[in-house]
């Protein structure tokens, strides 16, 4: 039977079931995106409704048609439904007692292109990226699933015989977890009552395709049935396909649940992970640095918080965060938890212009190391003789292209901003000091004082700020400051009583430059701190900035 005969029947059953369609919709297969809904003929005014009745949206409430007698945990019903999904699509013992649902399981897709059923060269397209470090572990999370639910309910009748043939096996599984993440609806859009993250298959309805720029609401009424709406009318024409809209989701999301990708897609975004402890996300929030939340983000409807749940994704141990080219807020809060983390000693407040500086280096070397490895060629792909080389899908090729270019057009985009955001703080400031400007205004050093604190002894230096402490502890030694750095020895005067620490780094510093002939360790370790605590690296080339007054 043909893929549009299918559909055909798909649509009479409904309409007999008693869907509601809008005169003028029609589903058609169209070339390179499958079937879809078009305006066949003017509307007229019309507004595009697809109306699904209660008694055939497929949702908890078929448990116990399908499977008689099985009591379900409420938190299990989601998985449940995807066992119901494997029974109604590969159990042969009933292929001569059709049940109600065949038309549609008839017309659901065989195969969903989710990288969960891509084969192991079709997975080296996406190696170094997000998707592609964690697909081993969302693999192992639906295996689990299924494994805890027969487990856990083993001693169901249906359940009695396990084999790789069984209709409920782990490959039958994931083709019903895929067409869960790919299709499904939250049912507490028709049933208020139920758990938070319940989902429902919506015959018919689930063919629109999505369009982030289509305006749609979606709605239930007091029988239950479920009301799609399109809503910018004006903008319909003959041919125009009429789109549901999934909310604003990236290429990650799209590729990984539901099989595709959007070209240029405006809510293509990167998912950037920062592991801290409870306890300093909880000190970073109190002191008004914004922590985002799950419910900040669009997800699978059935992957939202259940009630009662506390909602940040902290949880375990690590802050996550959405980052898109049109949302700048998020990289300002990403710079805030940066700065918070690496804030100087002697600076606490994370707004300060240092810790904002230093907050946007380590933002900038995460980012640009992630940028670094998805442009790292693709390795160990098999010779083109290889016999053991299996056919990579065009299709699934030109996705995971789409999903990389997007991340790199991403994380360009951010450093971009990034350095435009360090010019801007930096113009602001009154006082900063460079080596170039110490060589520029205080030749005394560079010609004379430098040669008599080493005693004409030759010095490498590891770092920039290395000679930055050097200069400081020769300017205060000989209490030599140019008239241009006044503001350093003003500065250092107001520290001072906040320098009396000590660790392993100044004392390394102090002992492999050999300083005890010239200063004593707490004078260096003072000079240390001061540098240290006003100072910060560009990582694009180790230059080390002294800040002063803003």
């Amino acid at each position: 039977m043909s893929e549009s005969q299918i559909v055909n029947d798909l649509i009479s059953w409904g309409e007999k079931n008693g869907i509601k369609i809008t005169k003028g919709l029609k589903f058609v297969n169209l070339p390179n995106k499958g079937i879809s809904c078009i305006a066949s003929e003017e509307l007229g005014g019309q507004q595009p409704i697809i109306e699904v009745p209660s008694d055939i949206i497929f949702c908890s409430k078929q448990i116990q048609e399908f499977l008689p007698g099985i009591e379900i945990d409420s938190q299990d019903s989601n998985t449940c439904l995807k066992i119901i999904l494997c029974k109604l699509k590969f159990d042969t013992k009933d292929s001569n007692s059709p049940h109600r649902f065949e038309p549609y399981i008839n017309a659901l897709p065989e195969i969903i292109d989710s990288p969960l059923n891509w084969n192991e060269d079709e997975l080296k397209l996406l190696q170094n990226t997000n998707l592609g470090n964690c697909l081993k572990e969302r693999f192992q999370n639906v295996y689990d699933e299924w494994f805890k639910f027969l487990e856990k309910y083993q001693n169901y009748q249906e359940f009695e015989t396990q084999s790789e043939t069984s209709w409920y096996n782990f490959s039958n599984f994931l083709w019903a977890h895929l067409i869960i993440t790919s299709r499904s609806f939250p049912e507490y859009i028709i049933n208020p009552n139920c758990p938070r993250d319940s989902v429902m298959l919506l015959p018919v309805l689930d063919l629109l395709n999505h369009s982030n720029y289509s305006k749609v609401e979606w709605d239930g009424n007091k029988g239950g049935n479920f009301i799609y709406k399109k809503l910018d009318l004006q903008e319909i024409e003959i041919g125009d396909e009429i789109y549901n809209n999934y909310g604003g989701k990236g290429n990650e999301e799209l590729l990984n649940g539901y099989g595709f990708v959007i070209e240029d897609n405006l809510f293509d975004s990167v998912l950037l992970k920062i592991k801290i402890d409870n306890e300093t996300i909880t000190d970073m929030a109190n002191r008004g640095i914004k922590i985002p939340q799950l419910e900040d983000y669009t997800w699978f409807a059935f992957d939202k918080p259940k009630e009662g749940e506390p909602v940040a994704p902290s949880l375990q141990g690590e802050v996550i965060f959405l980052i898109n080219k049109h949302h700048d807020e998020s990289i300002q809060d990403m710079i805030n938890i940066f700065a918070f983390l690496n804030r100087k000693q002697i600076h606490e407040d994370f707004a300060q212009p240092i810790n904002q500086l230093e907050g946007i280096q380590m933002l900038r070397n995460a980012i640009e190391y992630k940028l670094m490895k998805h442009q790292e060629p693709i390795t160990n792909a098999k010779d083109d003789d290889d016999k053991e080389k299996q056919k990579i899908n065009e299709y699934r090729k030109k996705c995971s292209e789409i999903y990389r270019n997007g991340q790199i057009s991403i994380f360009k985009e951010v450093i971009g901003k990034l350095k435009k955001l360090e010019k801007t703080i930096l113009k602001s400031g009154k006082k900063l000091l460079t080596m170039d400007k110490i060589i520029k205004n205080d030749q005394e050093f560079i010609e004379r004082e430098l040669q008599e604190f080493f005693r004409g002894k030759e010095i490498v230096f590891e770092t920039h700020m290395e000679i930055l402490v050097i200069w400081i502890l020769v300017k205060i030694r000989n209490n030599s400051f140019p008239v241009k750095c006044g503001w350093v020895q003003k500065m250092y005067d107001s520290q001072e009583g906040l320098l009396f620490y000590s660790d392993n780094e100044s004392d390394e510093f102090y002992q492999r430059l050999d300083l005890h002939e010239q200063i004593t360790a707490e004078a260096c370790n003072r000079g240390f701190h001061f540098i240290k605590s006003n100072v910060y690296t560009r990582i694009s080339n180790d230059e080390c900035i002294f800040i002063g007054e803003f």
